[in-house]
């Protein structure tokens, strides 16, 4: 029964949670998808369960984004200020 349920879902379109990892009792990760198909899934967002609190994970382009702003500030902080000759 449970398998003809998993195929049956894999046939639908849409957005779908997907259980990803999980690591009881403390730590449970979703992913948020698109199914285009059965093959064709793209994944949306990432969501973590940690101690019973819900948290959205940062993308990964934010992430980057992030860093390389923190390196600008540092190599302008360093040619502007420490050496200004």
């Amino acid at each position: 029964m449970n398998l003809l349920l998993f195929f049956f879902v894999r046939k639908m379109t849409g957005t779908e949670y997907m259980l990803s990892e999980v690591m009881e009792p403390h730590l449970f990760v979703f992913r948020k998808q698109k199914r285009d198909s059965a093959e064709k899934v793209t994944p949306m967002l990432t969501y973590y369960v940690l101690d019973g609190s819900i948290y959205q994970a940062p993308q990964l382009c934010s992430v980057f984004a992030a860093r390389v702003v923190s390196l600008f500030v540092l190599v302008f902080f360093w040619v502007f200020v420490i050496c200004p000759q």
